[in-house]
């Protein structure tokens, strides 16, 4: 009982304190709200920005390997050969990223996000 009467007696030696320690806890979980919001707001915007650029590029790069499978076939005079390279070369590249999965995509993208978060 000796700490509430400690706070009873700093009540009465400072009157308005313990209005001035709600106001502070209020500002410190509405400027805790706003930095949240902050960061939710810019992450939010990286990941829009990032799909749209990704929707981009695929597009560009779907009209560029088409383009390069028709090359292929028409140099081994048969367009279905050029799609069977071309989606073995694909085939390849994926199993690549599989196995490197972690370090080309899981790690630096943990440390993206923890920066943005930060």
């Amino acid at each position: 009982m000796k700490s509430i009467h400690q706070a009873q007696d700093i009540e009465i030696e400072e009157p308005g304190l313990m209005e001035k320690l709600e106001d502070f806890a209020h500002t410190n979980v509405k400027l805790f709200q706003y930095k949240a919001i902050d960061k939710g707001t810019e992450v939010a915007s990286s990941v829009i920005s990032g799909v749209i650029m990704g929707v981009f590029f695929l597009l560009g790069f779907v009209i560029l390997s088409i383009g390069l499978a028709l090359l292929i076939g028409s140099w081994l005079d048969n367009s279905y050969y050029g799609f069977f390279i071309m989606g073995a070369f694909y085939f390849l590249l994926g199993l690549l990223i599989y196995l490197l999965r972690d370090k080309w995509i899981k790690t630096p993208l943990i440390n993206s996000l923890s920066k943005k978060f930060l």
